[in-house]
C-alpha cells in the first residue's frame, strides 16, 4: 500500500451502471487545485472520457477511490495513477488479479503512452492525451455519457492512413470490447455509438482482412439482436472470402438469432443477405 495520502483533486462525479449491473460513484471530470485549462492526459473507459490533471488518482472498489467500480475483480485500491504535465505512470497496488498494460502484466511503476490498453479486473482503460483546447470553467454535466468510440475514431483513422495499423488496431479494441459487454449487460446504448462501432469495425475488417474485426461485428449484432445496416453487408459481401479463420459457427448463430425476432420486411431481407454470406463463405 501508498504510504501517505494522495493529494486532494477537485473532482465531479456521477452514478454509472457497471458490466456487472450494479451503481458506483465514478469520476467524470479531475482537476487540479490550480484549475489547468487543458488536461494532459485523459482516460477512455466504457463511454466515459476522464479528462486527468497532474496529481494522483486510485482506482478501485473503495469510496475512497476517485475512480471506482464495483467490479468484483477490482481490488478496494487496486492501481495508482500519476499524472504529470509531460508524463503518466500506473501502479499495482498489491491487488490479487493485477493490472495489465498493453496485454502484460506489470509488477513495477510503468510509464503510460498515449494508446496504451489498461486492464484492471474486468474494466478496459484507453489511455490518449488530453483534449488540445478548451477550458475547465463550463465541466460537462454529470448524466453526459460520452461516446469513447467518437474520441479515438479519428485517431484511428489518421493512424490508418499513415499506415499505423497495429496503432489504430489497439486505439478501437478496448472501447470496442467495452461496449459489446454495456449491450450484454443491457445497458441503454445510443445508436450513435452503435453506428460508430460498426463503421470503424468494418474499417478495420477491409483494412487489415483480420476474420477478429468481423468476429467481433457479429457479437456486438447478435448481442443487440438486429442485422448489420446493407452497406456493411455490401461491404462484408465484397471482403468475406479474401478473409481466413472466420468464426462461421458464430455467424449461423447470429443468423439463428434473426429468425427469433419478429422484424419488418426491409430488416428480414437483411437478415436473408446475413445468411448469404455464409453460404459465400462455403463456395470453393
Amino acid at each position: 500500500m501508498l504510504a501517505g495520502k494522495p493529494r486532494p483533486l477537485n473532482v465531479g462525479t456521477a452514478k454509472f451502471a457497471t458490466s456487472s449491473g450494479g451503481l458506483c460513484c465514478t469520476i467524470f471530470v479531475i482537476r487540479s487545485e490550480l484549475e489547468r485549462a487543458v488536461a494532459s492526459f485523459r482516460l477512455l473507459w466504457g463511454s466515459r472520457n476522464l479528462e486527468l490533471d497532474s496529481g494522483v488518482v486510485l482506482f478501485g472498489r473503495s469510496d475512497d477511490c476517485q475512480l471506482c467500480t464495483d467490479d468484483p475483480l477490482v481490488s478496494r485500491q487496486h492501481a495508482r495513477f500519476e499524472i504529470s504535465d509531460n508524463q503518466a505512470f500506473v501502479q499495482d497496488l498489491g491487488s490479487r488479479n493485477g493490472v495489465e498494460v498493453n496485454g502484460e502484466r506489470i509488477f513495477q511503476r510503468t510509464s503510460l503512452h498515449p494508446g496504451d490498453r489498461i486492464k484492471i479486473g474486468n474494466q478496459l482503460l484507453s489511455f490518449l492525451f488530453g483534449r488540445e483546447t478548451g477550458s475547465w470553467s463550463e465541466p460537462p454535466a454529470p448524466t453526459r455519457r460520452f461516446d469513447a468510440l467518437g474520441v479515438v475514431g479519428e485517431l484511428s483513422e489518421k493512424a490508418i492512413a499513415l499506415g499505423r495499423i497495429d496503432e489504430a488496431e489497439r486505439l478501437i479494441e478496448g472501447p470496442f470490447l467495452q461496449l459489446t459487454e454495456d449491450v450484454k449487460s443491457g445497458a441503454d446504448i445510443a445508436s450513435a455509438v452503435v453506428s460508430k462501432a460498426t463503421e470503424l469495425g468494418i474499417r478495420l475488417a477491409a483494412t487489415t482482412l483480420r476474420a477478429v474485426w468481423i468476429d467481433r461485428l457479429v457479437l456486438l449484432y447478435a448481442r443487440l439482436g438486429r442485422p448489420w445496416p446493407a452497406d456493411v453487408i455490401d461491404a462484408l459481401y465484397d471482403i468475406i472470402r479474401k478473409v481466413n479463420d472466420i468464426d462461421r459457427v458464430a455467424l449461423r448463430e447470429y443468423a439463428g438469432i434473426l429468425r427469433t425476432k419478429q422484424l419488418g420486411p426491409a430488416d428480414k431481407f437483411l437478415a436473408g443477405r446475413i445468411e448469404g454470406l455464409d453460404r459465400q463463405l462455403g463456395l470453393p
